[in-house]
């Protein structure tokens, strides 16, 4: 009898051991995930880790079109041509 209890004890050891190593690794795992987010995109720079960080859905045309865009944003303003804020003779 004493056996079945000591074994179910170690069981039960066993059972909460797994328990708090699966929650310690899922945080582990999410804090190296927003880690990794804010160390790789240089806009993240000032984001701490106590701020929450902020997600949306988006059509899935213009995911696409974003995701899908091979070509380098430029980081300077840009110039229209002064024709374009004129009247079509209105």
């Amino acid at each position: 009898m004493t056996f079945l209890i000591a074994l179910n004890l170690v069981l039960l050891a066993l059972l909460a051991g797994h328990e708090l190593f699966q929650r310690a690794s899922d945080r582990l795992l999410e804090w190296m995930r927003v880690r990794a987010l804010r160390q790789s995109h240089p806009e993240m720079e000032g984001v701490s880790e106590e701020e929450e960080l902020l997600g949306f859905q988006i059509d899935e045309a213009l995911g696409a079109v974003i995701l899908n865009n091979e070509q380098p944003g430029k980081d300077e303003p840009f110039l229209l041509d002064p024709a374009f804020f004129e009247d079509d003779g209105e």
